[in-house]
């Protein structure tokens, strides 16, 4: 046996290593808790990186304009390095970007030479080529309604060589150098709604042969692998329908 005052030493000494793994072990579940606690949100902020706020700028050789309205839900998608982001105004959207309004988003494009395109709802739309000269007055644009429907407005005078195309998944068209027109895709069929202005329409299969030149206040629908049907006239109160929706934010 040990005497007295070693066995208490001893008795001492057990209770001290007793309370040191104590509190290890609650610093271990402090640990775990911390990252238990840290972790989702960690998760969470991981996830909602990509559709942060777009800060992102053009080479000024890309740009093709900026977002300058919207509202509800716009992102806007980057091809090659695979950004995305929500839209606000004043995000630069470069050739090749794709803008997309969710069921609730609407969105005002307006690019470099005034003229702009108005998104509705569930709308995707992509400027495949911008080109600008503002001492000259010309201007080329190329661009693709995905899904959705759009409202062009081409209202800077322009010189006669310059081109604005627009094309569908059914339709084609070249519009005047002043034009006022809504594009309009369902899956079946394109509808082009002419304003004012004109514009000539066509298939977008190069082998469906004939086109139509859609005037002021008329409409013309083209649907897949068939010719453009001839225009029909557009109604007082429809054109105020069209007007409103395209106005009202």
């Amino acid at each position: 046996m040990l005497p007295g005052s070693e066995r208490a030493v001893s008795q001492a000494e057990g209770k001290r290593c007793r309370l040191g793994g104590f509190l290890r072990a609650v610093q271990r579940c402090q640990r775990v808790n911390m990252y238990r606690y840290i972790l989702p949100h960690i998760i969470i902020c991981y996830f909602l990186m990509p559709v942060a706020d777009v800060a992102w700028s053009c080479e000024e050789s890309s740009c093709a304009g900026t977002i300058t309205r919207l509202r509800g839900s716009v992102v806007v998608l980057r091809p090659g390095n695979g950004e995305q982001g929500m839209a606000r105004e004043g995000t630069c959207i470069c050739v090749s970007d794709k803008i997309v309004a969710g069921q609730t988003g609407r969105a005002q494009l307006t690019l470099n030479d005034g003229a702009f395109l108005e998104l509705g709802n569930s709308t995707t739309v992509r400027i495949n080529q911008y080109f600008f000269d503002a001492q000259k007055r010309t201007r080329t644009v190329r661009g693709r309604v995905l899904t959705g429907s759009v409202r062009v407005v081409l209202f800077e005078e322009i010189d006669s060589g310059s081109l604005f195309y627009l094309e569908t998944e059914h339709a084609a068209l070249m519009a005047a150098r002043t034009a006022d027109f809504v594009v309009d895709v369902t899956a079946d069929e394109t509808t082009v709604t002419v304003l004012r202005g004109s514009a000539q329409i066509k298939n977008a299969l190069a082998y469906v042969i004939g086109s139509e030149r859609a005037g002021k206040n008329t409409r013309v629908v083209v649907r897949r692998k068939e010719s453009p049907h001839s225009p029909a006239a557009l109604s007082a109160e429809e054109r105020r329908t069209l007007l409103k929706k395209y106005t009202t934010y």
